[in-house]
C-alpha cells in the first residue's frame, strides 16, 4: 500500500518536472525567436537601404560624369577652338583672354571656334582678306582677258574657301554640341549615299571634305546627347528607388517578383525578404509563414535637372558685310549658336527623404506548445534604416547666390541680343574663389589645360594623336578645387593615416576601377517596364531634350540616338558602355603609357588630388588602417521609428524637413508606441 502511494507521488512530480521543463524550453525558444526575428528585420531593413544607397551612389557618379562632360566641352571650346589665335600664346597670365585673332586687331569679345589644319595657312589670325581684283583690259588685249578670266576664277575659289572655312568651324562646334555618331562613320556613309537614307542625290563633296578634316577633333558623342543619356540613366535609377512599396510579401509574391518585370527595379524588396528569410533559418521558423510589409512611401527620391542656356560662337569668314570697306571682303565674324536648357546635371529634391522601413512576421515552431498548433505563434518586428553621409550634387541655391553660379555670366558680343534668356558664353569655376567672368575665361586656366598637349620634355606635340586628345580631355575633366564638398567623386585614391597626399596604390577598402581605369555598373538607359504600349525610347528621351530646338534638329538628335542604341545593345558605345551598363572613367588617373604617368598635368591650384578633398564622406571604420583613408559615397545607418515619425533633429540637407512620411496601416499605428529601437 505504501509503495503504491510513492509511485503516484513520483508520477505527479515527473509531470510537474516535465511541465517546468516544457515551460523553460518554450520560453527559451520564444526569447531566441524574438531576438532572431528582430535581427532578421534589422538585416532586411539594412539590405533594402543598402540597395537604395548603391543606387544613390551610382546616380551621384553619373551626375559628376555629366559635369565632366561639360568640362570636356569647355576644353574643346576654349582651348581647341581658340588655340590658333595669336593671343592664345601672347596674352599675359593673370587675367582674362583678349579673344582676338591678333593683338592689334579688333577683338571678338568672346571665345569663338576657329580651327586650322595647316600651320602654314593660319586663317584664324587674319582679320580680313581683300578680294582679288581684275586688271584693266580691252577687247584687243587677249592676254589681259585670259588673265582676268583666271583672276575671276581665283576670286570664286577664294570666296568658296571663305565660306568653307566658316562652314567647317560651324560643323566642328555643332559636332561638339550635338554629335550622336561617335566615330562619324554613319554620317560619312550618309554623305556618300547622297544624304540621309541614301536618297540618290549626289554626295556633297564639300561636306565630305570637311568631315574627313575634322574627324580627329570631333569624334565622340556631343555634349547634349551624352548628357541626355547620362541623365536618363539617372532617371532610371530614380525609377528603381521609387519602386512602389510591397505588402504581404511571402514566398509566392517573392517568386512572382523574381520572375516578372525588371529585376533591377525589384531588387530592394527581393534583397530585404531574402535577407530576412536566410537570417530566420529553416528550423525555428516556417518559411511559408514569413511575411514582409514595406512601410515606406512610394516616392523616395526626386531628381531635378540642372540646365543652362548659353551662347557658343564660331568664326564665320563672311563676304558681303555692309560694314566693311568692300562687300567682297572675307571678314572674320563671331557668329553665335544658341543652346537653351542644356542638361548639365541634377540635384536631389531636399523635401524628399530616402529611407526604408518594414514590418516582418513569421510563425515560430514550438515543439511543446500546449495550445493549438494550427495558428502557431506569430512573432513580428519592425525596423528602419536609411542611406546617409554623401551627396548627389549641389542644388542651384548652393552654387548660386552670386558666389558660385553654375554657369558664370560671360561677356557677350556687342549688339547681339538674339537670345535674351542665355547666360552668355558657357563657363564654370575652376579655382577656389573664382568670381563671375573668371573660371575658364582666365589665361592661366587655358594655358594649364593647353599644357596637356605637351610631351614629357615640355614641348608641344607637332601632330596630335588620339592618345594626345584623350590625355588632354582627361586633364580638362579632372576634379577642380571649386568642386570641393559638392560632388561624390568616384576614385581609388589611397593614403595612410600619416600621409595627407594620395599614393598610387589602390584603395584597400573599396576599389572601383578596372585595369583600364573604367567602372561599369547596372544603370539602363530605360527600364523595360517604362516602354509600355506605344511609348518607345525616343518618347522618353524627348522629355529631357533642350527647349528651343527646331523640329529638324530635334528629330536629328532622336534619330541619331536611336542609331547609337544599336551600338549600346552590342556593348560598343563610348568607353564600352552598353544599353543597360554604364561605364565611367577614373577622373584621377588613366592607363599610364611610356613617360606618361596617367595623372592629369595640373597643379594643385587647378586640381583636387588630396584624399581629404576627394573622400569627404562619413567614415567610422573601426580599423586604424582604414580610418584615416576616408570613404566615398553613401553609408547605411539604422534609424528609429520615433525619429521617422517625429522628424526631430533630422533634415535632408541641413535645412529642409522631408514631406514623404511613413505609410502606416492601423496595425503599425497600434504597435509603434510599444516599439523600442
Amino acid at each position: 500500500m505504501n509503495r503504491g502511494q510513492i509511485s503516484i507521488l513520483a508520477a505527479l512530480l515527473m509531470i510537474s518536472f516535465l511541465s517546468l521543463l516544457q515551460f523553460v524550453v518554450n520560453t527559451g525558444l520564444l526569447i531566441n525567436a524574438r531576438i532572431n526575428i528582430q535581427n532578421a528585420a534589422d538585416l532586411a531593413a539594412y539590405a533594402g537601404a543598402s540597395t537604395q544607397a548603391r543606387n544613390l551612389n551610382q546616380i551621384s557618379y553619373l551626375n559628376y560624369e555629366m559635369r565632366r562632360q561639360y568640362k570636356k566641352f569647355l576644353f574643346r571650346y576654349y582651348v581647341l577652338g581658340n588655340m590658333a589665335q595669336k593671343t592664345h600664346t601672347t596674352d599675359p597670365p593673370g587675367g582674362p583672354r583678349s579673344w582676338s585673332p591678333d593683338p592689334a586687331a579688333p577683338g571678338y569679345n568672346v571665345p569663338a571656334v576657329c580651327v586650322i589644319f595647316n600651320p602654314n595657312d593660319n586663317y584664324c589670325q587674319v582679320v580680313r582678306t581683300r578680294p582679288i581684283e581684275t586688271i584693266p583690259s580691252n577687247p584687243l588685249d587677249s592676254i589681259g582677258a585670259v588673265l582676268n578670266q583666271q583672276l575671276k576664277a581665283l576670286e570664286a575659289i577664294r570666296q568658296q574657301n571663305c565660306n568653307s572655312i566658316g562652314l567647317t568651324n560651324f560643323n566642328i562646334l555643332t559636332f561638339w554640341l550635338y554629335n550622336t555618331d561617335p566615330d562619324l562613320s554613319q554620317i560619312e556613309q550618309e554623305i556618300r549615299q547622297g544624304g540621309s537614307g541614301g536618297n540618290g542625290n549626289a554626295p556633297n563633296q564639300e561636306i565630305a571634305n570637311i568631315l574627313s578634316t575634322v574627324r580627329g577633333i570631333s569624334s565622340g558623342l556631343g555634349l547634349i546627347p551624352k548628357n541626355l543619356l547620362l541623365y536618363q540613366r539617372m532617371k532610371t535609377l530614380e525609377y528603381y528607388v521609387n519602386f512602389p512599396r510591397q505588402t504581404q510579401v511571402d514566398l509566392d509574391v517573392l517568386q512572382n517578383l523574381r520572375s516578372t518585370g525588371d529585376p533591377g527595379r525589384r531588387e530592394r524588396t527581393l534583397q530585404a525578404y531574402i535577407s530576412a528569410q536566410q537570417t530566420l533559418g529553416q528550423y525555428l521558423f516556417d518559411d511559408s509563414s514569413i511575411v514582409l510589409d514595406e512601410l515606406t512611401p512610394d516616392t523616395l527620391l526626386r531628381l531635378e535637372p540642372l540646365r543652362t542656356s548659353f551662347e557658343a560662337y564660331y568664326i564665320q569668314l563672311k563676304t558681303g558685310d555692309n560694314n566693311s570697306e568692300n562687300p567682297n571682303d572675307c571678314k572674320g565674324i563671331a557668329s553665335p549658336v544658341f543652346v537653351k536648357d542644356a542638361p548639365v546635371g541634377a540635384y536631389k529634391d531636399p523635401t524628399i527623404m530616402t529611407y526604408y522601413a518594414l514590418r516582418l512576421k513569421a510563425k515560430v515552431r514550438i515543439p511543446f506548445w500546449p495550445f493549438s498548433t494550427n495558428d502557431g505563434v506569430i512573432l513580428k518586428a519592425y525596423s528602419a534604416a536609411m542611406p546617409f553621409g554623401s551627396r548627389i550634387g549641389p542644388s542651384p541655391a548652393r552654387i548660386g547666390g552670386g558666389n558660385l553660379p553654375f554657369v558664370r555670366q560671360g561677356v557677350k558680343a556687342a549688339g547681339l541680343t538674339l537670345c535674351p534668356e542665355c547666360q552668355g558664353v558657357p563657363n564654370l569655376p575652376v579655382t577656389e574663389g573664382d568670381s563671375v567672368g573668371q573660371g575658364w575665361n582666365q589665361v592661366d586656366v587655358i594655358q594649364a589645360m593647353y599644357n596637356a598637349f605637351r610631351d614629357a620634355g615640355g614641348s608641344v606635340v607637332d601632330k596630335l594623336s588620339a592618345q594626345d586628345m584623350e590625355r588632354a580631355y582627361h586633364t580638362a575633366m579632372a576634379p577642380n578645387p571649386s568642386e570641393r564638398g559638392l560632388y561624390n567623386i568616384p576614385n581609388d585614391l589611397d593614403a595612410p593615416p600619416d600621409d595627407p597626399t594620395h599614393s598610387n596604390a589602390g584603395d584597400p577598402f573599396v576599389n572601383f576601377f578596372d585595369n583600364e581605369h573604367g567602372y561599369a555598373f547596372w544603370a539602363p538607359v530605360v527600364s523595360p517596364e517604362q516602354l509600355t504600349g506605344s511609348q518607345d525610347l525616343n518618347d522618353i528621351l524627348a522629355r529631357n531634350l533642350p527647349n528651343g530646338l527646331d523640329p529638324i534638329a530635334r528629330e536629328a538628335i532622336l534619330n541619331g540616338i536611336r542609331a547609337y542604341q544599336g551600338k549600346l545593345d552590342r556593348g560598343e558605345g563610348e568607353n564600352s558602355e552598353g544599353f543597360s551598363v554604364a561605364r565611367i572613367m577614373d577622373p584621377m588617373r588613366r592607363p599610364a603609357s611610356g613617360t606618361d604617368t596617367g595623372e592629369p598635368r595640373l597643379s594643385d591650384r587647378f586640381m583636387m588630388r588630396r584624399v581629404s578633398d576627394i573622400k569627404t564622406s562619413w567614415n567610422r571604420v573601426k580599423n586604424s588602417l582604414f580610418w584615416g583613408r576616408g570613404r566615398n559615397g553613401y553609408s547605411v545607418k539604422f534609424v528609429s521609428f520615433q525619429l521617422l515619425t517625429s522628424k526631430a533633429g533630422i533634415t535632408t540637407d541641413g535645412q529642409n524637413t522631408w514631406s514623404n512620411d511613413l505609410l502606416l496601416d492601423s496595425e503599425a499605428e497600434g504597435d509603434l508606441p510599444f516599439v523600442k529601437h
